[in-house]
């Protein structure tokens, strides 16, 4: 019978054998698949059993082999080691890009803000289609009909952000913009409280106080304030805000890879912000100056795009790794050096209040970053 075994569950001759040695009978080749778990045994033979499985739960290292639990794509979370990398290389995107469009549009005829987005969109379509098309990116799973609704939701809100940014350069000074939208981090917390019930701690919101008090002083200026601008404004805050908190929600949540959510937003965006343009008139006014813009122009136009897909890029990654207030407090950092790196490269005149400004704003970043580094380093030892 022991010779039988084998052949009906390899799993199981061991046990034939321990009940053999027992001194227990074992069951007939037809009754083995039936009556096998049924035959009783002995204390002694049980006791044999009990402690022969316990020997094969315990893998080569000693350890329990139901410790070991499966890994799964929810049960792991996304490693941290590229984190950095990622945060500061949208840092410093942010910073040239800006720096590119500011000089693109002082120095040449380009002075179209929505057709600069609708370019770097269809540079977006292009390369996110061949980074995907070579097989450099893992597409993962489909989305489902849920998944597509949402990504629309989305880029139709991604839009909207960038034109109620470019409504907000086009109907105020740029000091004023600056000054409201250095107010985007308590915006990104009443929605991410709101949206993810994320309840920042005290020392994190007060160390968000300063950075906004000081970009508010960086760019205080003579500013002109009006019922209908300011109401513009806030509106812009709040699909800033909601762009920010969402894109953390829709990556972190929906496990969707950066590059696939770039390639699908990209081509739906570009529909909408050509939209736009054509609404606002960009699109008529460019068609009587298109031939005037030198070539040159157009070529900084297309390495802003390139600039601007890495920047929307690393944005995704670093979402992915950061929090969205980190994100936003990071932007008005972005602010604060544009301000200095004008007073150089566009001879823009910088007022003492300005300077004490951007000392408090940086101060405060630095605070920031070191309470969340105490917490992140908090959050290790409890692990």
């Amino acid at each position: 019978m022991v010779q039988l075994a084998p052949l009906i569950n390899p799993g199981v001759s061991r046990k034939y054998k321990l009940l053999e040695e027992a001194g227990e009978s074992t069951p007939s080749p037809k009754e083995c698949t039936i009556n096998v778990k049924k035959t009783p045994i002995s204390p002694i033979a049980e006791t044999a059993l009990t402690f022969e499985q316990k020997k094969d739960s315990v893998d080569n290292q000693g350890q329990p082999s139901e410790v070991q639990a499966p890994k799964t794509e929810n049960s792991t979370p996304p490693t941290d080691k590229f984190g950095p990398l990622y945060v500061a290389t949208w840092f410093f995107l942010n910073v040239f890009l800006a720096i590119l469009m500011k000089a693109v549009f002082s120095n040449s005829s380009f002075k179209f803000p929505v057709i600069m987005s609708s370019a770097h969109m269809i540079v977006g379509t292009i390369l996110s289609q061949i980074v995907l098309r070579s097989g450099a990116v893992d597409e993962g799973k489909p989305i489902d009909a849920e998944g597509t609704k949402r990504l629309r939701y989305f880029v139709f809100l991604f839009c909207l952000n960038i034109a109620f940014g470019n409504i907000a350069v086009k109907i105020v000074n740029l000091p004023l913009s600056q000054i409201v939208r250095s107010t985007i981090p308590l915006f990104i917390m009443a929605l991410a409280f709101l949206i993810q019930g994320v309840i920042p701690t005290l020392y994190v919101a007060l160390s968000v106080v300063p950075i906004v008090a000081g970009v508010a002083m960086t760019a205080y200026g003579d500013v002109e304030l009006t019922v209908i601008s300011l109401a513009l404004l806030m509106i812009g805050n709040i699909f800033a805000g909601l762009k920010v908190v969402i894109t953390n929600k829709y990556l972190t949540q929906y496990k969707l890879h950066p590059m696939v959510m770039l390639a699908k937003l990209s081509p739906l965006a570009t529909v909408v912000m050509l939209s736009f343009a054509l609404m606002n008139g960009e699109i008529a006014s460019f068609s009587k100056v298109y031939q005037d813009i030198s070539a040159t122009t157009y070529m900084w136009v297309i390495v802003s795009g390139i600039m601007s897909f890495g920047l929307n890029w690393t944005n995704f990654l670093a979402n992915r790794h950061t929090s969205p207030l980190t994100m936003s407090v990071l932007g008005n950092l972005k602010q604060v050096i544009l301000v200095f790196s004008s007073v150089y490269l566009f001879n823009t005149q910088m007022a003492m209040l300005a300077t004490i400004g951007a000392s408090i704003a940086t101060a405060g970043m630095m605070l920031f970053s070191y309470i969340k580094f105490i917490q992140s380093q908090s959050k290790v030892v409890k692990q």
